[in-house]
């Protein structure tokens, strides 16, 4: 290979770390053109001036109407567990949207309406971030069950392998920078005994399998009012593929980018 292909990027930590409003600090990047699809409500806390300055859509999720939501309590207070698990999925017509994300790859559309074409076909001058996981966790649950209570093994297992492939297209078929935020939860590291600190997503079979794809996976923290990354805790799988290891260091996307150009890495348009 001539050239490296973009970063990819899994920032993960708890709500509240500052993960989303690190995005900011991708501006501080020559020549680097942000695409940014939230799946989360809260990216709010991005300022105005900065949407401004990138491209973004926001794809909201499925939320259950009043009547679903009374029908399904009296199917809770009435039927038995087994008896919910075999009933059909609940609004699955309202439950699309996990296709949506799937369109917005083949065909990147702005908040304005403006189309950028397949994310596959981008070069290193573009950043593609999904933010976040938890919201595609979400939407590929629903994809097949709708709104319904409770879920068989088969459902979950469908609802894995969906985010699965998702993830590994994004992280093996694009040449763009890729950034996906992701929740963390504490899970039976079921290889090494004990707990850590996993990625959060559709259970413990699938949560060690995201990181692997990715040259950069990042523990977002807080303590108190002081937010920084770490690359070297020992209780997450954590891969410092640009950045030095350390258990503090300032969450800044432009000293990530420096090290991936130390490496060889070219800002370059698509050929």
């Amino acid at each position: 290979m001539s050239e490296l292909l973009g970063v990819n990027v899994l920032l993960e930590g708890p709500s509240g770390t500052g993960k989303t409003t690190s995005l900011k600090t991708l501006l501080k990047v020559p020549d680097l053109e942000v695409f940014a699809l939230f799946l989360e409500p809260r990216f709010d806390v991005l300022s105005k001036d900065f949407l401004d300055k990138i491209h973004w859509r926001y794809i909201p999720q499925a939320t259950a109407s009043w009547s679903t939501l009374i029908g399904t309590a009296k199917q809770v207070n009435l039927m038995t567990n087994e008896a919910m698990q075999k009933t059909k999925g609940i609004d699955q017509g309202k439950c699309q949207q996990f296709i949506q994300v799937l369109e917005q790859m083949a065909n990147f559309r702005d908040s304005e309406g403006r189309e950028w074409g397949d994310v596959t076909t981008w070069g290193t001058d573009r950043v593609l971030i999904i933010d976040g996981l938890t919201g595609i966790n979400k939407m590929a649950r629903s994809l097949g069950t709708g709104m319904k209570p409770i879920l068989t093994q088969p459902d979950w297992g469908v609802a894995m392998q969906t985010v699965l492939q998702l993830v590994d297209t994004l992280t093996q078929s694009t040449k763009c920078h890729f950034i996906l935020i992701a929740h963390v939860e504490r899970e039976v590291d079921e290889v090494g005994g004990g707990v850590k600190i996993m990625t959060s997503t559709l259970g413990r079979k699938l949560a060690p399998q995201l990181p692997i794809n990715f040259g950069d996976v990042i523990l977002s923290c807080r303590n108190g009012s002081e937010f920084y990354w770490d690359t070297a805790n020992g209780q997450a799988d954590l891969k410092p593929g640009n950045l030095p290891i350390s258990g503090k260091l300032p969450q800044d996307f432009s000293a990530l980018f420096e090290g991936w150009k130390k490496k060889g890495g070219v800002i370059r348009k698509a050929s």
